[in-house]
């Protein structure tokens, strides 16, 4: 899964860039319901919030740096997608939270922040199930557990828990909020959500690539 070595095609590309555009909505809708992000997401809003800089700017820079590993040892990693998904997600995020904001005003009774969360894992299980049926590149940070499971006799479910789980505790020793146990992968995260993943892409699949390559890859995601 190398820039140079993909087959883009209009029709993946298009999948693409509405996977990084649903999931920074579906982010912007946990942030937006008060009850947490996931790990990577809270720890990226609370840097923003200690260096003072938007968290458009601070996700970019952070993706910077996770990409430098993802350079030296996890280049078959990165395509297109990783470009977009770091240089545009945070922009989407902070955009779609202000359009809540201005349209809902604000959350803040446990029902109406519970039906919010819902709904941000619908949204958040589309677009994943987008920006992998693509198949264009792996964002820095999912890669960090792909790059761990590939030099480590640890299952990659065990090292996306360690990734995600660490930027927990450095969110919370850094002051910030809960995390919501979800993960932007199918294959870590909350079930519910690695559920509804799974069978939108078996779904997406097809209108990919065609009936052959969704069955194969039906079976590749259920071994997942």
């Amino acid at each position: 899964m190398n820039l140079l070595g993909q087959k883009i095609t209009l029709r993946r590309i298009l999948g693409m860039i509405a996977g990084v555009v649903i999931i920074g909505i579906g982010i912007a809708v946990f942030k937006f319901s008060r009850l947490g992000n996931d790990s990577i997401s809270a720890l990226n809003l609370r840097l923003a919030e200690l260096v003072g800089l938007p968290f458009s700017i601070e996700n970019v820079l952070m993706n910077l740096c996770l990409f430098v590993p993802q350079l030296l040892w996890g280049r078959r990693y990165i395509g297109l997608g990783t470009i977009i998904n770091s240089f545009c997600i945070g922009f989407i995020v902070m955009f779609t939270g202000d359009a809540m904001t201005a349209v809902f005003g604000s959350a803040d009774t446990l029902p109406v922040q519970l039906l919010w969360v819902a709904v941000a894992v619908l949204v958040i299980a589309l677009g994943c199930s987008l920006y992998q049926t693509a198949d264009l590149g792996v964002a820095p940070y999912d890669a960090l557990s792909l790059m761990l499971a590939d030099r480590l006799p640890v299952p990659y479910f065990g090292c996306r828990v360690f990734t995600d789980a660490l930027c927990a505790l450095l969110c919370w020793l850094l002051g910030g909020g809960a995390c919501l146990p979800v993960g932007r992968t199918d294959r870590a995260g909350h079930p519910d959500l690695r559920l509804r993943v799974r069978t939108v892409r078996a779904i997406l699949y097809k209108a990919f690539f065609g009936e052959g390559a969704a069955v194969q890859a039906g079976e590749e995601i259920e071994a997942s």
